[in-house]
């Protein structure tokens, strides 16, 4: 991030830009890359903004923060960030599913409540409830250490699945994504320790012609769906075919 800004500065001083812009102070420009948490979209708008000549500068805030290390010695060092413009705080989905497959609980509290409140989560994404669970469905089940508590989260995801599928009334599609995340924070009472990678959607091919022919070829002839064919029949007839390469 910090070279990015340093590219921009140089072009700035650069002959048809020098007019409009001047180069921010440094700790400005600090300010600026902290106050983008990494969206460098973000950075490059702010620091337009306090590059234009004319312009007042950016106002900042003061930050302190504390480290302890192994001694738990505390040591604190200072830092700022933009005042009035800054990165939206709204949750990110790889910080939501974080806390959905890995939920936390306060300290000390009986019986146990939940650091991070499911409800939260569930307005966070209320918008695509449809893809916020289906991340759900491709990561869930790495994260538990027990089949019987996976056994419950698969519950909760099939009986999420069946309030989404419900169009008459918006208000139960969120309905059916807080069943999910609530699910799956409950049933997960032993999170398998260590960072495990999220793994994207999977694009499936849904043409019935090019499944048809792949059945055809190990004898299937049945008349089904395609959606059927697709999640009930292609992963075996994947594995036939290797199995016959083998």
């Amino acid at each position: 991030m910090k070279k990015a800004l340093s590219r921009i500065c140089n072009l700035m001083q650069q002959d048809g830009f020098s007019q409009f812009y001047r180069v921010p102070a440094a700790n400005v420009i600090e300010s600026i890359n902290l106050s983008s948490q990494g969206d460098i979209r973000n950075a490059i708008i702010n620091l337009h903004f306090a590059s234009l000549k004319g312009a007042p500068s950016l106002e900042t805030n003061n930050l302190v923060k504390s480290s302890k290390n192994q001694k738990q010695s505390s040591k604190r060092s200072s830092a700022k960030s933009l005042k009035s413009i800054g990165r939206d705080e709204s949750i990110t989905l790889m910080h939501a599913l974080g806390r959905v497959f890995n939920p936390k609980y306060e300290e000390g509290s009986k019986p146990r409540k939940f650091l991070h409140i499911p409800e939260d989560l569930t307005d966070a994404f209320s918008s695509e409830p449809k893809m916020f669970v289906d991340f759900l469905h491709s990561n869930y089940l790495a994260h538990f250490s027990s089949i019987e508590n996976a056994l419950s989260a698969a519950d909760s995801l099939s009986l999420g699945d069946i309030l989404l599928a419900e169009y008459r009334d918006d208000s139960v599609g969120r309905l059916g994504l807080n069943v999910a995340i609530r699910g799956l924070m409950v049933s997960n009472e032993k999170p398998v320790s260590g960072w495990l990678p999220v793994k994207g959607l999977k694009r499936v091919e849904n043409q019935r012609g090019k499944l048809e022919e792949e059945l055809k070829k190990v004898g299937v002839k049945h008349e089904l769906s395609a959606n059927v064919l697709v999640s009930d029949y292609r992963t075996y007839v994947r594995i036939i075919k290797a199995e016959e390469t083998n």
